[in-house]
């Protein structure tokens, strides 16, 4: 949807840019602009019905722990499920304000910026996205249990692991 509302805003500026150089407005160039607005509402639209599906999710018998993710968009909170009872809820969380716009700019698929909320019967759990290093390539988590530092996350990045293209991940709770 962002990708839509900047190119109405380049489209938009480039024909007052115009209308200041040449003195000519057309309409057409116009009205192409307006329709990216019209395709970003019906986005809007479309994850909304999507959210409502994940609301209403129930899964297939199973004893595993499963989550239903359909839409990427809007950040809502979607049940979590123990086999067929719902035993939380799951919602992706953001910490800074600019870390949004950056994942919504390439659609959801940013692997950075990963924080998320779990709530599982009275506790919380926030698993929070930290940045040790700017140029390393490991990331790490801090995870806390109602709001007190519970432990810590963070993938393991060596050159063992890399030449056997395997990914770990070591964690230390409590």
């Amino acid at each position: 949807m962002l990708h839509l509302y900047i190119l109405f805003f380049l489209i938009l500026s480039g024909t007052v840019v115009r209308y200041f150089i040449i003195g000519q407005i057309e309409v057409t160039t116009i009205m192409i602009a307006s329709l990216s607005l019209v395709a970003a509402v019906v986005l809007y639209i479309v994850a909304n019905i999507l959210s409502k599906k994940e609301q209403a999710y129930i899964p297939a018998n199973t004893e595993n722990w499963s989550i239903y993710v359909l839409q990427k968009f809007l950040h809502t909170p979607k049940p979590l499920f123990k086999g067929k009872e719902q035993k939380g809820v799951y919602q992706r969380l953001f910490t800074k304000r600019w870390h949004r716009v950056v994942d919504s700019c390439i659609e959801g698929k940013a692997p950075w910026y990963l924080s998320f909320r779990l709530s599982i019967g009275d506790n919380v759990y926030s698993v929070e996205w930290e940045r040790e290093k700017l140029l390393a390539n490991n990331e790490s988590w801090l995870i806390y249990k109602n709001g007190e530092l519970f432990g810590k996350a963070a993938t393991v990045f060596n050159l063992k692991n890399a030449v056997h293209l395997k990914e770990s991940m070591r964690g230390t709770l409590g």
